[in-house]
């Protein structure tokens, strides 16, 4: 079984998160994901945790973007 780096979902306030992975399941998340410019290589900041399940917040480069769950579930990475 091929073992995934730590999920984007797992990631906190602060961190700087390296994206090693992402998830083909969905083409459409995929090219959504690549389209913010979420793809692997990239260092991204997670800015918040939006609390009671709301998105998780993040910064790359000069833009914001919220991700729910499903997308989160789909970035594997480290924190750098």
């Amino acid at each position: 079984m091929e073992r995934w780096a730590l999920p984007l979902a797992q990631a906190r306030p602060g961190d700087r998160f390296r994206v090693a992975r992402v998830s083909d399941r969905d083409s459409a998340a995929l090219r959504y994901l690549g389209d913010l410019g979420v793809r692997p290589g990239v260092v991204l900041e997670i800015i918040e945790q939006v609390p009671f399940g709301g998105p998780l917040r993040i910064r790359i480069g000069d833009a914001q973007h919220g991700l729910g769950a499903p997308l989160t579930a789909l970035v594997h990475g480290e924190v750098a």
